[in-house]
């Protein structure tokens, strides 16, 4: 009959179960004398792939990164009878926050070959899906169909990007085509298509792939802003060229915040660390020697973070932690994109003997609050893969030593 394809994640103890799929032999069955894009429209309307006489099913995630996920897949016979089922090696979920291109309209005053010039080109594949305009190109998620068209005489370019709804946006990547790539731009953001915010401007400097990330900011002010937006628009400024390509546009939303274990970071801490030393007006702070300790990278806001460990019964870790991060000239401490965290059980805490003769695995979760202070709106924001520990593990000597 088909097959049941589910989608599992750990919430904290829980594990969170949910059928994604069910495909059907009937669905996906196409003559084997149909033309080829008759047989790859018909896969894709159910997520499909049929390759080298294996069926690939496709689970399109718009909204989850940064965690771990596990699928399972189940056949069942025409008589509802369900085999033994499958469970696949876990999967983590990452990516740089591009965000959904469904639903998109674009528009843009770009004079495409053969036609006139003119104030917009209209892209009305929203409505008529099966009907791809040349500008939609820039969003077909091909990188290898690139786009073509000249500037209009005189003006600068524009391309308006309608998401429909607003959408939390930090910046937009560009992905040039094989000649006459964009260089001098400004993109402005809106929510009604009317009043334009200009969010960033400056000239496309490309990697090896052809491609470059730029993110949202304030002139005068290195920080990185997201905003909350309808519309984006692309203004191609017309002082140093006349044609340009465009193989791919992004716009990018949170990727969020993430944790990792490092795999060679848990073991028994051989001296003591000094994380602050002790003076009028602050305590000494320090991991005393002997401690069992657990290190990973993260991306987040150490003011705002919360690590917690889990064992291999998926019972919480009882312990201590410290979350590094560069100490700010001036203000507060902002958003760290590749930190350090140390979790720790000291050698006196009531657990310490038990953790170290019965954990086999442990896995890490990042949460994030509202209130340092209170903790107000925790709610997990990542997790790593289980890692199986060695049974020597307690043989590890750790060192921690001071970032100078």
């Amino acid at each position: 009959l088909g097959y049941e394809i589910e989608r599992s994640y750990m919430d904290n103890d829980k594990e969170i179960k949910r059928a994604v799929a069910f495909v059907s032999a009937d669905d996906i069955y196409v003559s084997k004398d149909a033309k080829e894009q008759d047989k790859q429209a018909a896969y894709k309307k159910y997520n499909v792939e049929y390759k080298d006489g294996k069926i690939i099913y496709t689970d399109r995630i718009d909204t989850i990164n940064n965690r771990v996920i596990t699928y399972t897949v189940t056949a069942y016979d025409k008589y509802l009878n369900k085999t033994e089922s499958k469970t696949l090696e876990s999967i983590k979920i990452r990516n740089d926050g591009s965000i959904s291109k469904e639903g998109w309209e674009i528009t843009s005053n770009l004079v495409e070959e053969g036609k006139n010039e003119q104030k917009y080109n209209y892209n009305d594949s929203y409505c008529e899906p099966e009907k791809e305009t040349e500008i939609s190109k820039i969003a077909n998620n091909n990188k290898d169909d690139e786009y073509v068209a000249k500037l209009p005489t005189g003006e600068n370019g524009e391309i308006i990007i309608s998401l429909r709804e607003p959408q939390v946006l930090t910046g937009l990547k560009y992905k040039a085509g094989n000649n006459n790539v964009i260089k001098d731009y400004e993109i402005q953001v809106s929510n009604d298509n009317v009043n334009w915010e200009k969010v960033k401007e400056g000239t496309f400097s490309l990697d090896n792939n052809k491609e470059e990330k730029v993110y949202f900011n304030k002139e005068g002010d290195d920080r990185y802003y997201t905003y909350n937006t309808s519309y984006v628009k692309l203004v191609i400024k017309n002082e140093n060229q006349t044609e340009i390509s465009i193989a791919e546009i992004d716009l990018l939303g949170e990727s969020g915040d993430n944790i990792e274990l490092i795999n060679e970071g848990v073991g028994i801490l051989k001296e003591e660390y000094v994380a602050q030393q002790g003076d009028e007006t602050h305590e000494k702070v320090s991991i005393p020697a002997n401690s069992i300790v657990f290190t990973g990278t993260y991306k987040g806001n150490p003011a705002y973070n919360v690590v917690k460990l889990w064992n291999q019964d998926n019972k919480i870790i009882s312990g201590s932690q410290i979350i590094f991060a560069e100490n700010p000239e001036h203000g507060e401490l902002g958003n760290v994109t590749d930190g350090i965290w140390v979790y720790y059980i000291e050698p006196t805490d009531d657990n310490y003997e038990t953790v170290k003769s019965s954990l086999k695995s442990i896995r890490a979760e990042l949460n994030r609050v509202d209130n340092a202070e209170t903790n107000e709106g925790e709610r997990l924001v990542s997790d790593t893969f289980r890692l199986e520990l060695q049974d020597e593990w307690t043989n590890s000597k750790i060192e921690l030593k001071p970032n100078k």
